[in-house]
């Protein structure tokens, strides 16, 4: 398959060295510290050393980047959000006028929870609360968090003109603004080694909450459709959550192009299947991941790769169940 480099590439890893003649598989991935960068460089590795792939992982700026190459068959696989996978498949929003007709689904993944947050010390406890505020926005790198943003703001009934954007690249140079104090409210995925490094850094932070409450739900929704709001609780290792806090919540997809053969995806089901357990101790996302989630009605006009079927007509889940 064809492989090429790219001056937005941020970095090219080879995850695992593989035996001659193994069947090479592209990944292409978000910025490092990421939580993308993470979910992918979990299942790179699960790949590589399981099911012997010759992996090559492929750091990018953001889905707006490597989902293009994917749909054009330059790179074969990537993890990423419900959200931009809709985006770049139906046209809409950064990908308006240049649908990416060529994308295919091949597992349902472990939700991803995100949200807002602040210095532990800070009195804004709920995002209503930070109405005034000096916010990143834009993500010209990944036009998709602009609208999480929105929808986090919007939950609380609140809009992009009631805070002060201050415009970043992508959600890790908006973390790096946060550090900075360029910022006073950071946006990231919980559990993500970035928010990690900030949290030391800055000597503690909090998620601010979201309301659990249904027009606030509706709001939210009306803007990333398929999002809720996830209760999430104090546990060993996740920094920003000091008591139960109500957090931005949407699916994961395991995505290849069209192009990859069926065998080889078939391959790839079984191998994320029977190692969900390794992929939890590779990425905190992936903690408690179980394969009966891996299957699930998608939106209209998503489709799977008819790699899948085989795998999944075995185990019960095909054709897919509300």
């Amino acid at each position: 398959m064809r492989r090429f480099l790219l001056a937005s590439m941020l970095a090219l890893i080879v995850v695992h060295a593989a035996p001659a003649g193994a069947q090479s598989l592209g990944i292409a991935a978000g910025q490092q510290g990421s939580n993308n960068f993470g979910s992918n460089s979990a299942v790179a590795k699960v790949l590589s050393e399981e099911a012997k792939f010759d992996v090559r992982l492929q750091s990018y700026g953001g889905a707006g980047l490597f989902m293009p190459l994917i749909d054009e068959g330059s790179m074969d696989l990537t993890a990423t959000t419900s959200p931009e996978l809709a985006d770049a498949v139906l046209g809409q929003d950064a990908f308006k006028g240049r649908a990416l007709k060529n994308l295919r689904i091949v597992a349902v993944l472990p939700a991803l929870y995100s949200g807002l947050f602040v210095r532990k010390d800070s009195p804004h406890q709920t995002v209503a609360d930070i109405k005034g505020l000096r916010v990143p926005t834009a993500y010209s790198a990944q036009p998709a968090i602009q609208r999480f943003l929105q929808a986090n703001l919007a939950n609380a009934g609140l809009t992009l003109k009631d805070v002060k954007g201050v415009p970043v690249p992508s959600i890790v140079r908006g973390a790096d603004a946060f550090v900075a104090g360029n910022v006073d409210v950071g946006h990231f995925a919980l559990g993500a080694g970035k928010v990690i490094e900030v949290d030391s850094t800055v000597g503690g932070i909090r998620f601010l909450k979201l309301s659990t409450d249904r027009e606030a739900v509706a709001r939210m929704q009306k803007l990333v459709p398929g999002s809720y709001v996830h209760v999430e609780k104090p546990r060993p290792g996740l920094v920003g959550i000091p008591e139960p806090t109500g957090v931005f919540a949407f699916d994961y997809y395991l995505v290849a192009g069209k192009h990859v053969p069926n065998n080889v995806v078939d391959r790839i089901v079984r191998t994320v299947a029977a190692n969900a357990e390794k992929l939890g101790e590779y990425h905190k996302q992936y903690r408690g991941f179980s394969p009966d989630i891996m299957v699930k009605p998608l939106p209209d006009g998503i489709e799977w790769h008819p790699g899948v079927i085989k795998r999944y007509t075995e185990t019960g889940q095909w054709p897919p169940k509300s």
